[in-house]
């Protein structure tokens, strides 16, 4: 309902799309940098490089955000979103190695972490934060998480104007 009230207006669908990641980029750069300067009161942040995670941050939630806007754009009622929650974003928090080891996963679980967006931007943090080595270089992490936003941004600004009819 909110979309077409929008889509009424002088905005264009790049314009929605671009609007409502906007808006999802600076809640998560916001909440990053306070967590931030929490762990960095009590220590936590054992490296320079934890300046650059809120930033890593930024990315993680954009990358997660565009394809989960794209979804929003294809369901026709809300209850479809506790489907996105169940069944992909409550598993990649599991899998994605924040609450405990990847390595303490199955071993045929494994490899599907590799997959989430989330276990990348957790290895990033970890290492700009800590100081701790990651298993792929951190420009790959980079780039993977990168691919997702593109890939998010372009099925979300499919998804809409089909949906918008514009």
């Amino acid at each position: 309902m909110t979309y077409y009230a929008i889509a009424a207006a002088p905005p264009r669908v790049p314009d929605i799309d671009i609007g409502q990641l906007a808006y999802i980029a600076i809640r998560v750069f916001m909440a990053a940098a306070a967590f931030l300067a929490v762990m960095a009161a009590f220590g936590a942040v054992e490296s320079w490089w934890g300046l650059a995670a809120p930033l890593v941050a930024l990315m993680v939630g954009l990358s997660a955000a565009a394809p989960c806007l794209a979804y929003a754009a294809s369901v026709e009622s809300d209850n479809m979103l506790a489907l996105l929650f169940r069944f992909a974003l409550l598993p990649m928090m599991l899998l994605s190695g924040v609450f405990f080891p990847v390595s303490q996963l199955p071993e045929w679980l494994q490899p599907l972490t590799y997959v989430v967006p989330l276990w990348h931007g957790v290895e990033v943090s970890r290492a700009v934060t800590l100081g701790i080595a990651s298993p792929w270089p951190v420009p790959w992490h980079l780039a993977y998480l990168a691919l997702w936003l593109v890939v998010g941004c372009f099925l979300a600004r499919a998804r809409f104007r089909q949906r918008l009819a514009v």
